[in-house]
């Protein structure tokens, strides 16, 4: 019974490596909810089968140690901060989006013990670490293929994502196996078709995190990498060649950084979508600025308010929106991550959750260096290294259910590597088998109703979504809102449920299509209404909610609403572009226009480089007739102040309502956007062809006008051009230089 038993449990945790692969296209958010599922099913079962192999076999009743301490402390105080915390059903379950939560960390602690318990010996590990980087080489062969375009970028762009979804998360997990990789390299470093096999899968992980474009993670693997250097270095005198090696490696990277800065604003470099953003690296621009923003004034501002325990997890999103930072107006309006592993813990879990979560990394260095005579200098340095490197990641990016399960089974792996050292405590519990016996039943039918409860009515509620969303697509508007309105109900799906409602009932609500009934239109709008104010009134704090309320109301006439929730939103964040932007633009359409230009003004003044920001505001000036001031608001957008001519708003006439300003203003920017982007002869034309087979010929003429313009060379072409669209004849691109009429 112990064998088949314990097999069963290695063939499940012999599947672990392999969740990375999963993708589910028949659930929201494929590259998440699939992998979480997954992974929970197969701790469920694993766990299972463990608890009736305790009754059979003491010795796999976990043993105290220093990682389990550490582990359960930090369990222990997560679990108090998400239940003192702002929402603790948000904290309980997160979302599709994350997986994460408290349930998920429930998962991860059993999984570290089961882990912990099963692979007890080095010859288990090492089997498991190489299924495990095999799945890596497999990983980095997709990567790969994607990077040289035979398969499809999931995220888009040039930054690979594999089938993670996400180029970070593709990062961190060859982060790990990189390290990994060179552990088990120098255990086998004797048999050269060994080293040979590795040093082959080491080079597709680094070329796969290479093409990550994972800034963070890159700098995590020098560090890293840097550190088991110097400490083989300082402390392998025993080891002349490996200690000569890690010199020379230190030096290799001090050396290629060298010449990476050297090189950095050379055609080549800046040419590479990939080098470029290794380039970039500064906190005084970019992504780099807001995220310095981003931990310094809101998350810092978050933790004050809340020190010793925090706001829960997944409440960074409420601390956000109350301490939101003008400075962060180039950035995506709505951050539920800090992009910091240990300001996220700070506000999850305050100081306490932070210290609880380091003292995973210092237990564990403990136990590598201190209580462990089982790893050679070598492993020790590895070991060291890959806890340094993924430390560094964690400076500058948040974490994920791949990250925590790799994780946790090197907790697991150090945890028990202490157990190997320490042999006299595999007998310690002997005498208590009825003890045992019960927590053994108690424990079996908690996972077992855990597992089900926390994995089928989400899965439903996940594929509800997705069934809704399609159904809607393919005009089917009666199903959609049952599925919706089920998918509701899961408090996982919750808050996407409502989203995806809001969506289809704004396109329902705008549709001319004869077979949408008034009834099933309104059926939409009163349970969308219901549910987002449901959610407001749930998580009063919560602005996004509010947002989505506020523009719920706009979207369907009831302006005086919407403007009351904005008004509640800015007496919070006075200085949020978004709510502003919004918030003009109900006002112009009430026929405010005093107020309007007043809030919009403020709009730009905070985010001058905004085309919507210059579009607003130019249109509110434009409407009271302030046609030179609605001029100086495109400038600034534009960055000059159109001296030669170009752009001129007298030639849209005196408009009478903010709808006719607004598109007039709107495709000056179009123009001014085509000017800054330096935008060549064909991608005009383009645009002439759009216009004037659009019947739009007015627009047409104009995007002509600055062709005569900036193309002086192309005289002869243009106006052959413009007569075309003059006669009203049909245009026809077959190349970019050369337009065709018919």
């Amino acid at each position: 019974m112990n064998s088949i038993l314990k097999r069963g449990i290695l063939g499940v945790l012999f599947l672990v490596p392999f969740i990375p692969f999963v993708v589910t296209k028949t659930m929201y958010f494929p590259f998440i909810t699939g992998k979480a599922f997954a992974f929970r099913f197969l701790v469920g079962i694993a766990v299972a089968l463990w608890c009736v192999l305790m009754l059979y076999d003491r010795s796999f009743v976990p043993k105290k140690t220093p990682v389990l301490w550490a582990v359960l402390i930090f369990f222990g105080v997560v679990a108090i901060a998400d239940i003192f915390g702002v929402n603790f059903e948000r904290s309980l379950w997160s979302n599709f989006e994350r997986m994460e939560g408290l349930v998920t960390f429930i998962y991860l602690c059993v999984f570290f013990l089961v882990s912990s318990t099963i692979l007890s010996r080095m010859d288990k590990w090492k089997a498991f670490w190489n299924v495990s980087v095999v799945a890596s080489v497999g990983m980095a062969l997709y990567a790969l293929l994607q990077a040289y375009g035979t398969l499809s970028i999931s995220q888009g762009g040039a930054r690979v994502d594999a089938t993670m979804g996400n180029s970070i998360y593709l990062a961190v997990y060859m982060l790990f196996h990189i390290f990994l990789t060179l552990w088990l390299l120098y255990g086998r470093r004797r048999s050269w078709p060994y080293v040979t096999w590795y040093l082959i899968a080491i080079v597709l992980q680094l070329l796969a995190l290479y093409n990550t474009g994972t800034r963070g993670t890159v700098l995590g693997l020098i560090g890293g990498l840097g550190i088991t250097s110097l400490i083989i270095a300082l402390k392998g005198k025993e080891h002349p060649r490996l200690r000569a090696l890690a010199i020379g490696s230190i030096a290799f990277m001090i050396l290629f950084v060298g010449i990476f800065v050297a090189f950095r604003d050379t055609d080549f470099v800046k040419k590479s979508a990939i080098l470029n953003r290794f380039t970039s690296i500064s906190f005084s621009e970019g992504t780099g600025y807001s995220r310095a923003v981003l931990w310094s004034s809101i998350a810092f501002d978050g933790f004050k308010e809340r020190p010793l325990l925090g706001w829960g997890q997944d409440n960074f999103l409420i601390v956000f929106g109350k301490y939101y930072d003008a400075r962060m107006n180039k950035q995506e309006p709505w951050f539920d991550r800090a992009h910091n592993v240990f300001f996220d813990w700070l506000i999850s879990a305050g100081i306490l959750g932070l210290l609880a979560y380091l003292s995973l990394f210092g237990v564990s260095l403990y136990v590598i260096w201190k209580q462990s005579s089982h790893f050679a200098l070598v492993e020790r340095s590895i070991g060291t290294g890959l806890f340094a490197g993924y430390f560094v990641h964690n400076i500058f990016v948040f974490d994920n259910l791949i990250s925590y399960i790799f994780f946790f089974l090197f907790l697991g792996f150090i945890s028990s590597s202490y157990v190997i050292s320490h042999s006299d405590i595999l007998h310690k519990y002997s005498d208590r088998l009825r003890y045992r016996f019960i927590l053994g039943v108690v424990a079996f039918i908690v996972i077992a109703v855990l597992t089900y409860a926390t994995t089928i009515p989400h899965i439903q509620a996940s594929k509800n979504i997705i069934k809704g969303i399609v159904g809607a697509q393919q005009g089917d508007f009666y199903t959609p809102l049952e599925l919706f309105t089920n998918a509701v109900k899961d408090p996982v799906a919750d808050d996407e449920a409502r989203f995806q409602l809001s969506r289809v009932a704004f396109s329902i609500a705008a549709s001319s299509d004869p077979s949408i009934t008034e009834e099933i239109k309104q059926a939409y709008l009163e349970t969308t209404l219901l549910e987002l104010e449901k959610s407001a009134q749930h998580d009063p704090d919560n602005t996004r909610a509010k947002f989505f309320l506020a523009m719920f109301y706009a979207r369907i006439g009831d302006l005086a609403e919407a403007k009351r929730l904005f008004e509640e939103l800015l007496s919070v964040n006075p200085d949020r572009q978004i709510f502003l932007s919004e918030y003009g633009l109900i006002l112009a359409l009430t026929n405010e226009y005093q107020l309007a230009e007043e809030v919009l003004s403020r709009f730009q003044e905070i985010a001058p480089e905004s085309q919507e920001a210059a579009t607003r505001y130019s249109a509110i000036l434009f409407l009271q007739g302030k046609r030179d001031e609605a001029q100086k608001a495109l400038a600034v957008y534009a960055g000059n102040t159109f001296e030669d001519g170009s752009f001129d708003l007298s030639i849209y006439g005196t408009p009478t309502t903010f709808e006719q300003a607004f598109i007039a203003t709107t495709f000056e920017t179009e123009r001014i956007q085509m000017r800054l982007e330096e935008r060549g002869y064909g991608e005009y034309l383009l645009k002439v062809q759009e216009y004037a087979n659009n019947n739009q010929k007015q627009k047409a003429l104009i995007f002509i006008k600055d062709m005569l313009t900036f193309f002086p060379n192309e005289k002869e072409k243009t106006e052959a051009l413009r007569e075309a669209v003059i006669a009203g004849k049909e245009i026809i691109i077959k190349d970019s230089v050369n337009p065709t009429q018919e």
